[in-house]
């Protein structure tokens, strides 16, 4: 796109956050009065750059893959940072050969069949903040009380799987690990 802009004569950046730290969003709504993020990253340097702008053509920051296992098992994501939906939905489904599972914002449900009859059942999930959750976690292993929740060798797994999505998209063939 950016191509044929400059062929017409129009003066055209592109620029990309995606390779520099961003912090995500606290919604302290701090920015609202001096119209910038208190934290002082890429994004402040980015709206900076819009207000100067004519024109800014936005794009929302979106990732899918799908992930087979040797097991047999596949993996589907699809993540988004800011898609131009009616509202925001974090999901995860878990279908197998007995049952599956789903859990939305916070709701959650077993569907299944038993003795030939379907079922579907509530699940009874805390009501609480994940991302909360996953700080304090921090801040709890750091300080000593408490053990991470995941291993340096997982950590290494899953780096090893997001490159490799990464490879697949850039060479727009299965990557295999």
């Amino acid at each position: 796109m950016a191509s044929v802009l400059r062929a017409e004569g129009i003066e055209t950046e592109i620029f990309q956050t995606g390779a520099r730290p961003v912090q995500d969003c606290v919604a302290c709504r701090k920015c609202v009065q001096p119209g910038k993020c208190v934290f002082d990253d890429a994004v402040n340097e980015r709206a900076e750059k819009a207000k100067k702008a004519d024109a800014v053509f936005d794009v929302e920051d979106f990732a899918a893959g799908m992930i087979r296992f040797e097991n047999g098992a596949c993996l589907q994501i699809e993540f988004s940072w800011a898609s131009n939906i009616e509202r925001e939905k974090n999901f995860v489904e878990l279908r197998g050969s007995k049952s599956g599972i789903t859990w939305e914002n916070g709701r959650g449900k077993i569907f299944g069949e038993e003795y030939g009859e379907l079922y579907d059942m509530e699940l009874k999930i805390p009501d609480t903040n994940g991302h909360a959750e996953n700080i304090r976690h921090f801040y709890e292993v750091l300080s000593g009380n408490a053990k991470p929740d995941y291993t340096i060798e997982q950590g290494i797994e899953i780096i090893k799987i997001l490159e490799a999505v990464y490879r697949s998209a850039e060479t727009g063939r299965e990557v295999i690990l």
